[in-house]
């Protein structure tokens, strides 16, 4: 789908997407996941079914979409424009750090606090909290023309 306009990036806003109504079955939520999963496909050269798995169910992971602000009271299913899917990381505890970085046992997730320890040898980073971006992706029409700096503002 094209779109008949370009709205400016600065008249759009991100939301966060409520995960058990995506994932609900409702027919207006299939089609909104729909619009998120080709977004996702076409910006990004590598997919798999773990992919939606992921969104689906792990509890730190969330997605955001970016909407034109009058296409929200114009459609009730409104153009999604670019997506986003954040993962919250870090706030690991300290003495679960310590034998962690000890024993040079990292786990899967929590990539940027366990990246930065171990880089300045310092298990204290993994106390701070950060917001990693797992994958963004801009509607096919309307690419380089600022939106998915908007959603990383």
């Amino acid at each position: 789908k094209t779109f008949n306009f370009c709205p400016d990036p600065l008249s759009c806003k991100l939301y966060m997407i409520d995960r058990n109504c995506l994932f609900s079955n409702h027919k207006i939520s299939r089609k909104i996941l729909q619009k998120i999963i080709n977004i996702f496909f076409f910006s990004h050269y590598k997919n798999s079914p773990d992919d939606l798995q992921l969104m689906c169910d792990s509890p730190f992971h969330r997605i955001l979409v970016l909407i034109h602000q009058k296409d929200i009271t114009l459609s009730l299913i409104p153009d999604i424009l670019a997506a986003v899917q954040i993962s919250y990381e870090g706030q690991i505890a300290k003495n679960y750090s310590a034998i962690k970085f000890d024993n040079e046992m990292y786990y899967n997730g929590d990539l940027i606090p366990w990246v930065i320890s171990k880089s300045y040898f310092d298990f204290n980073f993994t106390e701070l909290s950060s917001i990693r971006i797992v994958r963004i992706g801009v509607h096919g029409s309307i690419q380089n023309l600022g939106f998915g700096s908007k959603v990383i503002e």
